[in-house]
């Protein structure tokens, strides 16, 4: 869809320039086969001159218009978004606009003013405004940023061989019906546009949960909180995404809406303190524990998330926070573009990418088709002045 994006650009940049530049080598006076050597120079001087001064203005007019949809939140919408990288490395970009300037200076100085050099100009334009287009370059930690959709979900492992003549069907006694419902909005920022309901429902297995529930759940470290991720894909959590990613498939949700939508789907459970909920101070929870009990903390609000957009192909982080004084908090974070205007993001010091803040918590929000949720980058203000920590999963 990118090169798509910048084919069309580089056509409509063409378009522009074409009648421009033959005004420009007009007013120039490009040299012709009877001008001489010291007038050739003279006109070519000129004509690259007045080509210059057309690029950097095209080049400044296209860097306005860009600003000002970002700022007015309309760059996203007009389908731009995706040109809003940067070129990776600051080195090609050095080369591209090295080789942008010798074209122009080739192209003014053709004596002949053949098709060829329309076609160099036009290049060498087309690298000026689209670095106007494009924004600076980035640092020297380029981030990868988003394909239409993650990758595909990983094959689910493939189960041991059973003696004939076969297994037999789970006992009705076995089995949790768990059906989860929640409301989410496409349209950030606005509760005016109606709600989408959306259900998952899937077999729990009660053993599956009881064997979960005996596990030891506890943690000496922050980096203990990632084993309740990695523990925790069950069967259960698989066909959560799975209806998921169908729902996402059926309703045209891209990346950034598949993550909101997932959150979505965490922020629909009950809020309960561990004190309350198992008698004792801290208590993460496997994400089948949560999706079966309903309910839960913070934690296991970010770790059901995270479990799931692991399973979708998401490079995912959970995040503590530590304020000083009384207790911490525990949301996620997912591996993003460079730049997603006014989102909070965090760099892991290891890969360099920069992973985009997501809040899983709320008391079942989500179940209530007029309350605003969180969404990918947007963190409360108490949160901001937080300590915060990455913690891996994977």
């Amino acid at each position: 869809m990118r090169f798509a994006r910048v084919s069309a650009a580089f056509i409509l940049l063409c378009a522009i320039l074409s009648p421009a530049k033959h005004l420009v080598r007009y007013l120039g006076g490009a040299p012709g086969t009877e001008a001489g050597v010291f007038e050739s120079l003279l006109r070519g001087l000129l004509y690259l001159a007045l080509l210059l001064i057309l690029y950097s203005v095209l080049t400044v007019v296209f860097w306005l218009v860009r600003r000002l949809l970002v700022f007015a939140d309309e760059w996203e919408s007009v389908g731009f978004a995706d040109l809003d990288v940067g070129v990776h490395g600051l080195w090609p970009y050095q080369w591209f606009l090295v080789a942008g300037i010798i074209l122009l200076i080739g192209a003014a100085f053709d004596s002949h003013g053949q098709w060829t050099s329309s076609i160099v100009e036009a290049l060498g334009a087309a690298v000026a405004i689209l670095a106007g287009l494009l924004g600076p370059p980035p640092g020297p930690n380029p981030i990868d940023d988003y394909d239409p959709l993650p990758l595909p979900m990983p094959a689910p492992p493939k189960p041991v061989p059973e003696p004939s003549p076969g297994p037999e069907p789970p006992s009705p006694s076995d089995v949790i019906p768990l059906t989860m419902s929640w409301f989410f909005r496409k349209e950030p920022g606005t509760l005016d546009a109606p709600a989408m309901s959306y259900e998952v429902s899937i077999d729990a297995s009660k053993s599956r949960y009881e064997t979960l529930l005996a596990k030891e759940h506890g943690v000496r470290a922050v980096g203990d909180y990632g084993r309740f991720v990695r523990d925790g894909l069950t069967p259960e959590v698989c066909e959560t995404a799975s209806q998921i990613r169908r729902i996402s498939e059926k309703d045209r949700l891209g990346t950034i809406l598949e993550i909101n939508n997932v959150l979505a789907f965490a922020q629909r459970f009950s809020y309960a303190l561990d004190s309350e909920d198992k008698g004792v101070p801290e208590y993460p929870k496997y994400p089948l524990e949560t999706m079966v009990e309903d309910r839960g903390d913070c934690e296991d609000h970010a770790i059901v998330a995270a479990a799931c957009l692991v399973r979708l192909g998401y490079d995912v982080r959970l995040v503590s926070l530590e304020y000083g004084s009384g207790p911490g908090h525990m949301a996620l974070a997912v591996a993003g573009a460079e730049e997603l205007p006014d989102a909070f993001a965090l760099r892991d010091p290891v890969s360099g990418r920069k992973f985009y803040y997501c809040e899983a918590t709320t008391d079942a929000g989500s179940r209530n088709p007029n309350a605003a949720a969180f969404r990918m980058g947007e963190v409360p203000d108490r949160d901001r002045s937080a300590k915060m920590e990455l913690v891996s999963v994977v």
